[in-house]
């Protein structure tokens, strides 16, 4: 603002130091306001500004309904109420039993704060921008193997009641326990998205799919969030 007040004054500024008072005056008397170069400069700015100035109004008006549509967006997930931070382990000092003992002694130390209703961890937070997207196929139901089965997925890593405490709503089957280790065999969650589209409208939970190279089982559907699969 200071430079283009500097910039815009300093013009106008230069050019009437250059000017002679009494051939300023004379040309008052005569009640002449300027020459015609003056006046086609002047009309010329005033244009300008006027259509940079509706160029800026325009701007503005798409910005504000593009913020509201935003606004009104469902993500799929409350947007209040939930504290988040990241929490990130050095693998120099962290083995993968060392990470995982201490992400549960955590969350059970989160668990005992007084007001905590759910603790879980997640890999990435829905709706802030893509991760690991992997290419994923039905291996069971009527579209096993077939090219329309094919979809790119958003796929995350979740821990603990993180269903709970995103406010997700599970639709069908059962949340991860203590059922699911290391040692049990791949199970995911997928959304009612994924479903609908891998799976043709069938009944998911059970069938089997593969994503990424890893063959899972479809244990839970959840809200619609994205086209997710949700490993524990």
């Amino acid at each position: 603002s200071a430079l283009s007040a500097l910039a815009f004054g300093l013009m106008p500024a230069l050019r009437a130091g250059r000017v002679d008072p009494r051939d300023a005056l004379s040309e008052q008397s005569r009640g002449a306001t300027g020459g015609r170069p003056q006046m086609r400069l002047r009309h010329g700015l005033v244009a300008s500004q006027v259509a940079l100035a509706f160029v800026l109004l325009v701007g503005a008006g798409l910005l504000a309904a593009s913020v509201q549509r935003i606004r009104d967006t469902n993500l799929g997930i409350p947007v209040g109420g939930a504290f988040v931070f990241d929490l990130n382990l050095p693998s120099a000092r962290y083995d993968s039993t060392a990470r995982a003992r201490m992400y549960a002694t955590f969350a059970k130390r989160m668990e005992g704060v007084p007001g905590v209703v759910a603790v879980g961890g997640v890999s990435k937070l829905p709706a802030t921008g893509p991760y690991h997207q992997w290419g994923t196929v039905a291996l069971t139901g009527t579209l096993a193997g077939m090219r329309e089965s094919q979809i790119v997925t958003e796929n995350r890593v979740v821990s603990g009641d993180y269903f709970a405490a995103a406010g997700i709503p599970l639709i069908a089957g059962r949340r991860f326990d203590e059922r699911d280790d290391a040692a049990a065999p791949n199970r995911v969650f997928g959304s009612e998205n994924l479903a609908r589209r891998l799976l043709s409208g069938e009944a998911a939970l059970g069938q089997r799919l593969r994503a990424g190279g890893w063959t899972s089982e479809i244990i839970g559907v959840v809200g619609m969030i994205s086209s997710a699969l949700i490993f524990d």
